[in-house]
């Protein structure tokens, strides 16, 4: 049964949005001082996440705080903040993300000067570093779409598209007396900041950081375990410098704000984005470069306006507000990018199945979409995928409808028509858009995995280290998968010594088991990027 995480704005109360019954369990008591007006935009997404089986959810207070709260034991607990907005400034949620093996809260701090990006990360959910604010100037955000892409997290702003990589970490160093042992903890004199190595060829040091808001400029940065040490010469974070505004110069300026309403997707490994037809500017897809990688640190425009698109039947202008809805570009069922969108006239559906440019897109409207949608007008569409079951993926589509003041619940195969399952009262819930079941679908522990360590113990044989948590404890199995484009999932071959996956005992505080998968059988070459996962099932389901 799936179940997607969704926060009530108006009630500050988390619910949970079943998608098969088309009801709303409530997830413990509502949230306390929650901002519960439009200053906390009913338009910002990906707002929740679950990391090490337990959810978290990013928050706005009352008096404009923002809170990072862990739902523990039926209660939710302020685990990272309140961070305090300075006079005169706005703090607005980003989004929340889990990014290997660390969650990561973003959110904008926009004010008259010193605006920025700020950002809080754990590695535990438990302790969580100081929060680094200024990491890039920011233009209006008011939460516009997310997604994780090659180990960084993209956003949407008013004034161009941003990279946040919250693990890549790069410090140049001069001095060097020593070396530094990958793994070993490193501290700067300076700082006082505390990161573990994750490769040295100097003079470059990858760290990941730990505590503190990183290192700085003239930090003696000190390896605990080698007694290696530099001074800091030059730091890349790896939040772009700069908004990235297109090859045409048009993900800014008067088209720009049409960006917040605007989506990401992920097909066959390449990501796009599509900004939205507004009063200021017709419907316009990006491509980012193929070759595209965070470390990289590579110039703007990565992202290139994609000419010659063609297909899509005007809906009349979208509108653009704190409570606006957003237009959904997906993946169906059937590989097949497609665009579920909406304006001032009317709202289409349409699907390309060539992934040769320019893009064709064949209109499925009147086909495939209710007139009770299609007639409707500046409807928010927000892509729901429950991706557990790679053999059972789910889709789901929630419309927020304003004129009708109804949440409307509705499912698609990518063949038949989309299904009507029901509708909800209230147009103000903070939902998912994400293409990740994982980190959408509220399980409560029935049972949770997470992966908590990868090592190569020798060429072909990766060893995956995991945690199987489950409240009630029972016996459980899991089911290893990869993705070489983070939609695609695709099981891992078992090499022998491994702890086994069937029949696993699993608890509440949770059990540690490793698999080792034999990388020789399923892959052939070297892959930049590659996503891993564990599905847990109760044993026997």
């Amino acid at each position: 049964m799936a179940k997607a995480f969704a926060l009530q704005r108006s009630t500050a109360q988390p619910v949970a949005v079943d998608t098969v019954t088309v009801t709303l369990p409530t997830i413990g008591a509502p949230i306390t001082g929650m901002q519960t007006t439009p200053l906390f935009p009913a338009r910002c997404v990906n707002l929740y996440t679950v990391f090490g089986g337990d959810p978290y959810l990013l928050s706005l207070s009352a008096v404009g705080n923002i809170e990072v709260l862990r739902y523990v034991s039926g209660s939710w607990l302020v685990v990272a903040g309140p961070f305090t907005p300075a006079i005169g400034h706005a703090l607005t949620p980003l989004c929340l993300h889990v990014v290997n093996d660390t969650i990561v809260a973003l959110w904008s701090d926009e004010g008259a000067t010193n605006d920025g990006i700020a950002e809080v990360t754990s590695t535990t959910g438990t302790s969580w570093t100081s929060p680094t604010l200024g990491l890039a100037p920011i233009g209006a955000s008011n939460g516009g779409h997310s997604i994780v892409y090659r180990g960084s997290i993209w956003f949407a702003t008013a004034i161009g598209l941003w990279c946040y990589a919250p693990l890549a970490r790069f410090v140049t160093m001069s001095g060097i007396a020593g070396s530094y042992d990958v793994g070993e903890t490193v501290v700067g004199s300076l700082s006082s900041t505390t990161a573990v190595v994750r490769s040295f060829n100097s003079p470059v040091l990858r760290v990941d950081t730990v505590s503190g808001s990183g290192f700085v400029a003239g930090d003696v940065i000190t390896g605990t375990a080698s007694g290696a040490f530099g001074t800091t010469t030059s730091l890349t974070r790896f939040v772009t410098p700069l908004p990235d505004t297109g090859s045409d110069g048009l993900l800014t300026g008067p088209t720009g704000p049409a960006n917040l309403i605007g989506t990401f997707a992920s097909w066959d490994g390449i990501l796009y984005f599509v900004q939205p037809k507004t009063a200021s500017g017709s419907i316009r897809f990006y491509q980012l470069d193929s070759a595209w990688e965070a470390t990289l640190d590579v110039p703007a425009p990565q992202w290139t306006f994609l000419t010659g698109t063609t297909g899509l039947v005007d809906a009349g202008f979208a509108t653009i507000s704190a409570d606006s809805g957003m237009w959904s570009l997906f993946v169906n069922k059937q590989d097949e990018l497609c665009m579920f969108y909406s304006g001032s006239a009317s709202t289409k559906l349409a699907k390309t199945a060539s992934k040769s440019l320019p893009l064709v897109f064949t209109d499925l409207t009147n086909t495939l979409l209710p007139s009770t949608i299609a007639t409707k007008t500046n409807i928010g569409v927000t892509l729901y995928t429950d991706d557990r079951r790679r053999d059972n993926i789910l889709q789901s589509f929630f419309i927020r409808d304003p004129g009708g003041t109804a949440l409307i619940i509705t499912s698609w195969d990518g063949l038949s028509a989309l299904v009507i399952k029901g509708s909800l009262p209230g147009v103000d819930f903070i939902l998912p858009a994400s293409r990740k079941g994982q980190e959408s679908t509220f399980t409560n522990l029935q049972p949770a995995c997470s992966i908590t360590a990868t090592t190569e113990p020798f060429p072909g044989r990766l060893r995956i280290d995991y945690l199987v948590r489950s409240d009630p404890a029972r016996t459980v199995d899991v089911i290893p998968e990869y993705s070489i484009d983070g939609d695609r999932w695709f099981l891992m071959t078992e090499g022998d010594g491994d702890t086994g996956i069937t029949g696993l005992p699993a608890t509440p505080s949770g059990i540690p088991y490793f698999f080792n998968w034999d990388t020789f059988a399923d892959l052939d070459g070297d892959f930049s990027n590659m996503e891993l996962r564990v599905v847990p099932r109760i044993s026997g389901a």
